[in-house]
């Protein structure tokens, strides 16, 4: 049935699933923040920071299908579609993505056969929209990245090339105001350092070894990029490496 809205799990629509799926709204609650503070002398508060913690997204539908039977088994069709979670896009948010598991799944009344049902698709480790496609930029000193979005830090992921004759023993990446640097390394010549953000765990690497622990202590926590913005980026290590660092931007 052609409809207003459309939204899709891990690119399956949910109205491919049955002609009689009729979407009837996407509803973006308003995201979950968490206020950190801490006590002032005297009277009130110090505000030291404001975290949102999840995203959730309510998909609405109904069965136009008079047939009991049939109605049941068109919604373990959307059970079994939803209940994985994954990657949510919808129609209102064209080129952006959000990671989600399912919260709460439809109920389904026998008698009142044209009642709404809705989906809940809450995101808690990313709990923000992203850009479907990653933005890159390569350089081999320094450059300019510029993420689409609205959202304040996005994490960078970056590739570094031995491109020199040697192995490199010491790395440091710079995102804006962020820097990690990295000693103790034997990356070969020919061969890559990965430092990788995947569902906002870090992880460093040559080959599969990693080498995490070969962070400084006075490293950054993560690499951030604000998103609307040119940033700068570099890389530099004791021999000629290539860098491209890349990240999805994130949208509020």
């Amino acid at each position: 049935m052609i409809t207003r809205y459309a939204c899709a799990l891990n690119q399956i629509p949910l109205d491919s699933l049955d002609t009689c799926i009729h979407i009837t709204d996407l509803t973006e609650l308003s995201p979950k923040h968490r206020i950190v503070t801490a006590a002032t002398p005297g009277n009130g508060l110090r505000l030291l920071r404001r975290t949102r913690d999840s995203l959730t997204v309510r998909v609405s539908f109904i069965l136009h299908e008079y047939d009991t039977v049939r109605r049941r088994n068109v919604l373990q069709k959307v059970y079994a579609w939803a209940s994985p979670g994954g990657t949510l896009t919808v129609s209102d948010r064209p080129g952006q993505q959000l990671t989600v598991i399912c919260e709460k799944l439809p109920a389904m009344s026998a008698l009142t056969w044209l009642d709404e049902m809705s989906i809940d698709f809450t995101a808690c480790e990313i709990p923000f929209w992203e850009a479907s496609q990653r933005t890159a930029v390569t350089t081999s000193d320094n450059a300019l990245l510029t993420l689409p979005g609205t959202a304040d830090e996005c994490p960078v992921s970056c590739t570094v090339v031995n491109t020199g004759d040697a192995a490199f023993t010491t790395l440091t990446l710079t995102v804006g105001d962020t820097s990690m640097t990295f000693t103790g390394l034997s990356v070969a010549a020919g061969e890559s350092f990965l430092l990788n953000v995947n569902d906002g765990c870090l992880s460093a690497k040559t080959g599969d070894t990693s080498v995490l622990l070969s962070r400084t202590d006075d490293s950054s926590d993560l690499l951030l990029a604000c998103a609307g913005k040119e940033v700068s980026v570099s890389a530099a290590a004791d021999q000629p490496v290539v860098a491209t660092f890349s990240a999805r931007g994130r949208y509020l």
